[in-house]
Protein backbone atom coordinates (compact mmCIF):
# COMPACT_ATOMS: atom_id res chain seq x y z
CA UNK A 1 0.00 0.00 0.00
CA UNK A 2 2.71 2.29 0.53
CA UNK A 3 4.69 1.60 -2.39
CA UNK A 4 1.75 2.46 -4.13
CA UNK A 5 1.67 6.05 -2.39
CA UNK A 6 5.26 6.30 -3.70
CA UNK A 7 4.18 5.30 -7.15
CA UNK A 8 1.94 8.57 -7.75
CA UNK A 9 3.27 10.58 -5.57
CA UNK A 10 5.21 13.55 -8.08
CA UNK A 11 9.17 13.88 -7.89
CA UNK A 12 10.40 15.91 -4.72
CA UNK A 13 12.20 17.51 -7.71
CA UNK A 14 9.19 18.68 -9.51
CA UNK A 15 7.22 19.46 -6.41
CA UNK A 16 10.51 21.80 -5.48
CA UNK A 17 10.00 23.33 -9.05
CA UNK A 18 6.38 23.63 -8.92
CA UNK A 19 6.16 25.41 -5.13
CA UNK A 20 9.22 27.72 -6.89
CA UNK A 21 7.56 28.47 -10.02
CA UNK A 22 4.34 29.77 -7.83
CA UNK A 23 5.87 31.62 -5.44
CA UNK A 24 7.69 33.69 -8.25
CA UNK A 25 4.84 34.41 -10.03
CA UNK A 26 2.70 34.97 -6.91
CA UNK A 27 5.24 37.36 -6.12
CA UNK A 28 5.57 38.96 -9.23
CA UNK A 29 1.72 39.29 -9.70
CA UNK A 30 1.32 40.76 -6.27
CA UNK A 31 4.56 42.96 -5.82
CA UNK A 32 5.04 44.32 -9.62
CA UNK A 33 2.24 46.46 -11.14
CA UNK A 34 1.00 44.81 -14.09
CA UNK A 35 2.63 46.60 -16.81
CA UNK A 36 2.35 43.79 -19.29
CA UNK A 37 0.26 40.46 -18.92
CA UNK A 38 1.34 37.04 -19.90
CA UNK A 39 -0.50 34.12 -21.81
CA UNK A 40 0.90 30.54 -21.52
CA UNK A 41 0.40 28.16 -24.04
CA UNK A 42 0.76 24.32 -24.17
CA UNK A 43 -0.45 21.29 -26.44
CA UNK A 44 -2.09 18.67 -24.35
CA UNK A 45 -1.26 14.77 -25.85
CA UNK A 46 -4.48 14.75 -28.43
CA UNK A 47 -2.96 17.73 -29.71
CA UNK A 48 -5.63 20.19 -28.38
CA UNK A 49 -3.70 23.45 -27.77
CA UNK A 50 -4.77 25.49 -24.16
CA UNK A 51 -4.20 28.85 -22.97
CA UNK A 52 -4.12 30.36 -19.47
CA UNK A 53 -2.84 33.69 -17.69
CA UNK A 54 -2.39 31.53 -14.46
CA UNK A 55 0.39 28.69 -14.68
CA UNK A 56 -0.82 26.61 -11.68
CA UNK A 57 -3.34 25.73 -13.87
CA UNK A 58 -0.64 23.77 -16.25
CA UNK A 59 -0.56 20.27 -15.75
CA UNK A 60 2.97 19.27 -14.43
CA UNK A 61 3.48 17.03 -16.77
CA UNK A 62 3.62 19.80 -19.73
CA UNK A 63 5.39 22.32 -17.23
CA UNK A 64 8.59 19.26 -17.36
CA UNK A 65 8.32 18.45 -20.53
CA UNK A 66 8.31 22.69 -21.46
CA UNK A 67 5.55 22.89 -23.76
CA UNK A 68 4.60 25.98 -22.64
CA UNK A 69 5.02 28.99 -24.83
CA UNK A 70 4.89 32.45 -22.99
CA UNK A 71 3.27 35.38 -25.04
CA UNK A 72 3.66 39.47 -23.52
CA UNK A 73 0.88 41.85 -24.37
CA UNK A 74 1.53 45.44 -24.42
CA UNK A 75 -0.69 47.34 -21.67
CA UNK A 76 -3.80 48.95 -22.90
CA UNK A 77 -3.43 52.61 -23.61
CA UNK A 78 -5.99 55.00 -22.60
CA UNK A 79 -5.88 58.62 -23.54
CA UNK A 80 -5.87 60.98 -20.70
CA UNK A 81 -9.51 63.05 -19.87
CA UNK A 82 -8.64 66.51 -19.89
CA UNK A 83 -10.17 68.07 -17.24
CA UNK A 84 -11.31 71.71 -17.62
CA UNK A 85 -9.71 72.99 -14.51
CA UNK A 86 -11.20 76.29 -12.83
CA UNK A 87 -9.37 79.37 -13.62
CA UNK A 88 -8.91 81.97 -11.12
CA UNK A 89 -11.20 84.51 -10.84
CA UNK A 90 -10.45 87.79 -13.04
CA UNK A 91 -10.31 90.78 -10.73
CA UNK A 92 -11.40 94.07 -11.84
CA UNK A 93 -9.51 96.94 -12.55
CA UNK A 94 -10.67 100.77 -10.84
CA UNK A 95 -8.58 103.68 -13.01
CA UNK A 96 -8.74 107.06 -11.54
CA UNK A 97 -10.13 109.50 -14.76
CA UNK A 98 -10.35 113.18 -15.11
CA UNK A 99 -13.13 114.87 -16.03
CA UNK A 100 -12.80 117.50 -18.72
CA UNK A 101 -16.79 118.37 -19.22
CA UNK A 102 -19.81 117.26 -20.92
CA UNK A 103 -19.56 114.20 -19.29
CA UNK A 104 -16.38 112.95 -20.84
CA UNK A 105 -13.14 111.78 -19.44
CA UNK A 106 -9.61 111.58 -19.77
CA UNK A 107 -7.80 108.78 -18.47
CA UNK A 108 -3.44 107.85 -18.84
CA UNK A 109 -2.36 104.69 -20.71
CA UNK A 110 0.76 103.33 -22.17
CA UNK A 111 1.28 102.05 -25.26
CA UNK A 112 3.85 98.78 -25.74
CA UNK A 113 5.08 99.37 -22.61
CA UNK A 114 6.60 102.61 -23.45
CA UNK A 115 4.54 105.56 -24.78
CA UNK A 116 2.34 107.59 -23.06
CA UNK A 117 -0.46 108.85 -23.83
CA UNK A 118 -3.65 110.69 -22.82
CA UNK A 119 -7.25 108.88 -24.27
CA UNK A 120 -10.97 110.28 -24.11
CA UNK A 121 -13.19 107.70 -22.93
CA UNK A 122 -15.45 106.66 -25.94
CA UNK A 123 -17.65 103.65 -25.56
CA UNK A 124 -19.35 104.41 -29.21
CA UNK A 125 -15.85 104.03 -31.26
CA UNK A 126 -15.26 100.99 -32.46
CA UNK A 127 -11.67 100.91 -32.75
CA UNK A 128 -8.71 102.58 -30.15
CA UNK A 129 -8.10 106.16 -32.53
CA UNK A 130 -4.50 107.69 -31.94
CA UNK A 131 -3.77 111.55 -32.94
CA UNK A 132 -1.10 111.72 -35.88
CA UNK A 133 1.56 112.81 -33.31
CA UNK A 134 0.92 109.66 -31.20
CA UNK A 135 0.51 107.14 -34.44
CA UNK A 136 4.30 108.45 -35.51
CA UNK A 137 5.37 107.39 -32.34
CA UNK A 138 4.28 104.47 -32.55
CA UNK A 139 4.90 103.55 -36.42
CA UNK A 140 7.62 106.00 -38.09
CA UNK A 141 6.25 105.20 -41.80
CA UNK A 142 2.65 105.83 -41.76
CA UNK A 143 2.28 105.98 -45.27
CA UNK A 144 3.26 102.33 -45.58
CA UNK A 145 0.40 100.83 -43.46
CA UNK A 146 -3.15 99.87 -45.03
CA UNK A 147 -5.78 102.43 -44.63
CA UNK A 148 -9.22 102.39 -43.83
CA UNK A 149 -11.79 104.76 -45.07
CA UNK A 150 -12.89 106.83 -41.91
CA UNK A 151 -15.86 109.57 -41.25
CA UNK A 152 -15.15 112.29 -39.32
CA UNK A 153 -16.10 115.73 -38.51
CA UNK A 154 -14.05 117.17 -42.07
CA UNK A 155 -15.44 114.47 -43.81
CA UNK A 156 -14.21 110.86 -45.08
CA UNK A 157 -10.52 110.75 -44.50
CA UNK A 158 -7.77 107.91 -45.03
CA UNK A 159 -6.78 106.23 -41.68
CA UNK A 160 -3.73 104.34 -41.53
CA UNK A 161 -4.41 100.93 -38.97
CA UNK A 162 -1.97 99.63 -37.04
CA UNK A 163 -1.67 97.22 -34.14
CA UNK A 164 -0.57 97.84 -30.73
CA UNK A 165 0.73 95.22 -29.76
CA UNK A 166 -0.07 96.54 -25.95
CA UNK A 167 -2.17 98.79 -23.98
CA UNK A 168 -2.39 99.42 -20.42
CA UNK A 169 -4.85 101.38 -18.75
CA UNK A 170 -4.24 101.76 -14.96
CA UNK A 171 -3.56 97.81 -13.59
CA UNK A 172 -5.31 96.54 -16.96
CA UNK A 173 -3.58 95.29 -19.78
CA UNK A 174 -4.62 94.50 -23.51
CA UNK A 175 -1.92 92.73 -25.89
CA UNK A 176 -2.47 92.80 -29.81
CA UNK A 177 -4.89 95.70 -29.84
CA UNK A 178 -6.76 96.94 -33.18
CA UNK A 179 -5.90 101.08 -33.52
CA UNK A 180 -6.05 103.55 -36.64
CA UNK A 181 -4.95 107.36 -37.07
CA UNK A 182 -6.85 110.20 -37.31
CA UNK A 183 -4.60 112.79 -38.18
CA UNK A 184 -7.80 115.34 -37.64
CA UNK A 185 -8.30 114.38 -34.16
CA UNK A 186 -8.69 117.26 -31.50
CA UNK A 187 -6.96 119.13 -28.92
CA UNK A 188 -5.77 118.10 -25.19
CA UNK A 189 -5.56 114.73 -25.74
CA UNK A 190 -3.45 112.10 -27.65
CA UNK A 191 -6.49 109.40 -28.96
CA UNK A 192 -9.61 107.65 -27.80
CA UNK A 193 -10.23 104.56 -25.56
CA UNK A 194 -12.44 102.45 -27.85
CA UNK A 195 -14.36 99.22 -28.00
CA UNK A 196 -11.33 97.41 -29.42
CA UNK A 197 -9.74 98.17 -25.86
CA UNK A 198 -13.05 98.36 -23.75
CA UNK A 199 -14.39 95.25 -25.64
CA UNK A 200 -12.40 93.14 -23.06
CA UNK A 201 -14.24 94.05 -20.00
CA UNK A 202 -17.67 95.02 -19.08
CA UNK A 203 -16.95 98.94 -18.67
CA UNK A 204 -18.96 101.15 -15.70
CA UNK A 205 -17.91 104.38 -15.34
CA UNK A 206 -18.18 106.23 -11.95
CA UNK A 207 -19.46 109.81 -12.21
CA UNK A 208 -19.06 110.19 -7.97
CA UNK A 209 -15.37 109.11 -7.75
CA UNK A 210 -14.06 109.92 -10.91
CA UNK A 211 -13.12 105.92 -12.14
CA UNK A 212 -13.46 103.98 -14.82
CA UNK A 213 -14.07 100.63 -13.57
CA UNK A 214 -13.28 97.39 -15.69
CA UNK A 215 -14.85 94.20 -14.58
CA UNK A 216 -14.43 90.74 -15.89
CA UNK A 217 -16.72 88.95 -18.79
CA UNK A 218 -18.68 86.94 -18.56
CA UNK A 219 -21.23 85.41 -15.71
CA UNK A 220 -20.23 84.42 -12.16
CA UNK A 221 -19.22 80.46 -12.46
CA UNK A 222 -19.07 80.66 -16.56
CA UNK A 223 -16.33 79.02 -18.14
CA UNK A 224 -13.67 81.02 -19.61
CA UNK A 225 -10.51 80.27 -21.76
CA UNK A 226 -7.64 83.32 -20.89
CA UNK A 227 -10.13 85.01 -18.64
CA UNK A 228 -12.67 85.28 -21.39
CA UNK A 229 -16.02 83.12 -22.13
CA UNK A 230 -17.18 81.56 -25.39
CA UNK A 231 -18.70 83.97 -26.66
CA UNK A 232 -16.10 86.52 -26.75
CA UNK A 233 -13.91 84.03 -28.38
CA UNK A 234 -16.24 83.78 -31.25
CA UNK A 235 -17.36 87.51 -31.73
CA UNK A 236 -12.96 87.83 -32.37
CA UNK A 237 -12.90 84.70 -34.71
CA UNK A 238 -16.12 86.60 -36.70
CA UNK A 239 -14.83 89.66 -36.61
CA UNK A 240 -11.15 89.19 -38.24
CA UNK A 241 -12.22 85.92 -40.14
CA UNK A 242 -14.43 88.17 -42.33
CA UNK A 243 -12.76 91.11 -42.67
CA UNK A 244 -9.94 89.26 -43.85
CA UNK A 245 -12.18 87.47 -46.56
CA UNK A 246 -13.81 90.47 -46.74
CA UNK A 247 -10.54 92.35 -47.78
CA UNK A 248 -9.33 89.82 -49.92
CA UNK A 249 -12.52 89.76 -52.22
CA UNK A 250 -12.34 93.22 -52.82
CA UNK A 251 -8.90 93.48 -53.65
CA UNK A 252 -9.83 91.10 -56.50
CA UNK A 253 -12.64 93.00 -57.47
CA UNK A 254 -10.41 96.24 -57.76
CA UNK A 255 -7.12 94.02 -59.81
CA UNK A 256 -7.05 96.75 -62.40
CA UNK A 257 -6.88 99.40 -59.58
CA UNK A 258 -2.90 98.58 -58.23
CA UNK A 259 -3.71 101.21 -55.38
CA UNK A 260 -6.71 99.84 -54.40
CA UNK A 261 -5.56 96.18 -54.81
CA UNK A 262 -2.41 96.56 -52.80
CA UNK A 263 -4.51 98.71 -50.01
CA UNK A 264 -6.73 96.00 -49.73
CA UNK A 265 -4.41 93.22 -49.85
CA UNK A 266 -2.56 94.83 -46.47
CA UNK A 267 -5.66 95.29 -45.01
CA UNK A 268 -6.37 91.51 -45.22
CA UNK A 269 -3.04 90.40 -44.50
CA UNK A 270 -3.52 92.59 -41.33
CA UNK A 271 -6.61 90.73 -40.10
CA UNK A 272 -5.47 87.36 -40.96
CA UNK A 273 -2.57 87.93 -39.06
CA UNK A 274 -4.72 89.04 -36.03
CA UNK A 275 -6.91 85.70 -36.56
CA UNK A 276 -3.44 83.70 -36.39
CA UNK A 277 -2.53 85.12 -33.73
CA UNK A 278 -5.97 84.58 -31.97
CA UNK A 279 -5.68 81.18 -33.10
CA UNK A 280 -2.15 80.59 -31.25
CA UNK A 281 -3.72 82.09 -28.24
CA UNK A 282 -7.02 79.83 -28.10
CA UNK A 283 -5.10 76.76 -28.46
CA UNK A 284 -2.57 78.03 -25.40
CA UNK A 285 -5.34 78.01 -24.01
CA UNK A 286 -6.93 75.13 -24.68
CA UNK A 287 -9.93 76.43 -26.37
CA UNK A 288 -12.53 73.73 -27.39
CA UNK A 289 -13.04 73.60 -30.97
CA UNK A 290 -16.31 74.05 -30.73
CA UNK A 291 -15.98 77.79 -30.26
CA UNK A 292 -13.32 78.38 -32.41
CA UNK A 293 -13.73 79.28 -36.69
CA UNK A 294 -11.84 78.17 -39.83
CA UNK A 295 -11.56 80.58 -42.95
CA UNK A 296 -12.24 77.31 -45.06
CA UNK A 297 -15.56 77.23 -43.73
CA UNK A 298 -16.77 80.53 -43.69
CA UNK A 299 -18.80 82.36 -46.55
CA UNK A 300 -18.76 85.95 -46.99
CA UNK A 301 -21.10 88.18 -49.33
CA UNK A 302 -20.05 91.41 -50.43
CA UNK A 303 -22.92 93.98 -51.78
Amino acid sequence: MSNQFLSIKPRTSVVLATVLALAVWLAMSLSAPEAVAKIYKWRDDKGKLHFTDNPSKIPLKYREEQKIQTYETPPETTNPVKLKVPEPVPKNHVVPLTPIGNGNYIVEVMINGRIPGRFVVDTGASSVTLSEELGRKVHRNLGALPKLQVQTGGGMVDSPLLLLRSLKVGSAKVENVEANVNPFLGEGFDGLLGMSFLGDFQVRVDSTDDALILDPLGKKGEATWGGKPSIWWQRRYEAYISKMLGYRMMAERNKNDFRARNNFNKLSQFYEELYQSLDKRATRVDLPQEFRMDPKNMRVQLP
